[in-house]
């Protein structure tokens, strides 16, 4: 092995003044190599080919490793706590992070409740459409009624003027609706059981066209007959995945 000399220490030997093993770039690396404290049996850095680490005191490793076929740059911001991924978008939180994905989820925080026979827009249950762009879009909706035989029905809504098609199922206790347009009320007649939560789903495609969405999608919800409660509850959410 080459040996190289800096400030008096040779690689792979200790450097005391230093109190760090210090490796040469570009030169031939044994499995194994580490920069380490000490003599190189403490906690610190590891080096294999193609590939970086760190030791804990139990010995345990979490290893960075390159397959890359090209010249790769992970760039960090001058901040704490973020992640830049190819836009440039600086990511803090799991909502972030689903964001820069194109994954887009809006979870209901509180019940919501009406008694009107006409659709009553979700407070806050709605999430934001680009032009130009295809969606996965799926509801999962907790629902009930106080009386199962007036059930709850619900409708998509959002910019009819730039939407392509939008092509759904709703589903509840073996009822199917499909929803090819906004504002298409899911005519669901009765529930399983009264005032007991039950569960409706909402599985399809969104196209918007090169018109820029003037609004947002949402959900509306509206009772099967007028003056009998129907509500759906927190948890339920709503979710966008561009494809």
């Amino acid at each position: 092995m080459t040996t190289y000399t800096i400030i008096g220490e040779s690689k792979g030997a200790p450097d005391n003044s230093q109190n760090t093993l210090l490796h040469i770039y570009n030169q031939t690396l044994n499995s194994g190599a580490r920069v380490a404290q000490g003599d190189g049996t403490g906690t610190g850095l590891f080096l294999l080919p193609g590939a970086i680490g760190i030791h804990n005191t139990y010995g345990n490793s979490l290893t960075l490793q390159s397959n890359a076929v090209q010249n790769r740059t992970i760039s960090f911001p001058d901040g704490n706590g973020s992640i830049v991924l190819g836009n440039g978008t600086g990511v803090t939180n799991v909502s972030d992070f689903r964001e820069a994905l194109d994954e887009q989820h809006k979870v209901l925080a509180a019940d919501f409740t009406t008694t009107s026979d006409t659709p009553q827009a979700v407070t806050g249950f709605t999430l934001p459409l680009e032009a130009s762009s295809t969606y996965h879009l799926k509801a999962v909706l907790r629902v009930e009624a106080a009386n199962k035989s007036h059930c709850l029905q619900p409708r998509l809504t959002g910019p009819t003027s730039s939407l392509s098609y939008l092509t759904a199922k709703a589903s509840a206790n073996d009822e199917v609706f499909n929803l090819n347009a906004f504002d298409v009320d899911a005519g669901f007649a009765t529930f399983a059981d009264n005032a007991t939560p039950e569960i409706m789903t909402i599985d399809g495609i969104l196209t918007t066209n090169s018109i820029n969405p003037g609004s947002q999608l949402g959900l509306s919800i509206k009772s099967k007959t007028a003056t009998h409660q129907v509500e759906i509850l927190a948890g339920s959410f709503l979710s966008l995945k561009k494809v």
